[in-house]
């Protein structure tokens, strides 16, 4: 299924990035310049109904492709193929339209058609990397980590870490008496005591009691 491509429409497909052809969930990005070249990412089952952003980069000075993406999961996988000796750079010329989340204009007849949602594209002119604000970049997450809860009287304090660029209200604290129980959230205080350490402040909740602190 296509997610973008350049100039199919006139037969001088230019670039383009697809899913599922090389193996099914695999993601593939290919430049032509009259011949194909393709870097893919066969790691994971991208057409898993959940959201992944996809940088696709043509270097045209180091004569590679390469591929990244990153998985809402905070996971990321990337990939890179050194193109033919004189491939670069693609040719300049008309190369009709470009088409997202489709290959050509007949909707019914061309299976290659996203069965998807899309949600932003940005096409650049220049290298761009996870520094250089590129379109909706989605930064790997880290995991959230408790390193130590201590009572004080009526007081539960909690201390974990997490992003550095997270903030502290992106966090909630949770409660159940029993480890494997329903548990609901709780009026918490929590602070940012240091890039990517956090302290969380709840009351009791009862005399024996299981917490949690979720993203």
């Amino acid at each position: 299924m296509q997610l973008i491509a350049q100039g199919s429409d006139t037969g001088n497909f230019r670039y383009g990035v697809d899913v599922n052809e090389v193996a099914p969930g695999a993601v593939t990005f290919a430049v032509k310049n009259g011949s194909y070249q393709t870097v893919s990412l066969t790691n994971a089952n991208y057409a898993d109904g959940n959201w992944h952003y996809l940088l696709a980069e043509y270097n045209s000075s180091a004569n590679q492709i390469s591929l990244t993406v990153v998985n809402t999961n905070g996971t990321a996988a990337t990939a890179a193929t050194a193109l033919l000796p004189g491939f670069s750079p693609l040719f300049n010329a008309n190369t009709g339209n470009l088409f997202i989340g489709r290959y050509n204009y007949s909707w019914t007849a061309d299976p290659r058609n996203f069965q998807g949602e899309i949600d932003e594209v940005q096409v650049s002119q220049g290298l761009v990397t996870p520094n250089t604000g590129q379109l909706g970049f989605i930064p790997a997450l880290i995991p959230l980590r408790i390193t130590g809860i201590s009572v004080n009287g009526g007081m539960v304090t909690i201390n974990f870490t997490a992003n550095t660029t997270d903030n502290a209200s992106a966090f909630t604290v949770l409660s159940s008496s029993t480890v494997d129980g329903s548990y609901s959230a709780l009026p918490a205080t929590i602070t940012a005591v240091g890039p990517g350490n956090f302290q969380a402040q709840v009351a009791r909740s009862a005399s024996t009691a299981f917490y949690r602190v979720q993203r």
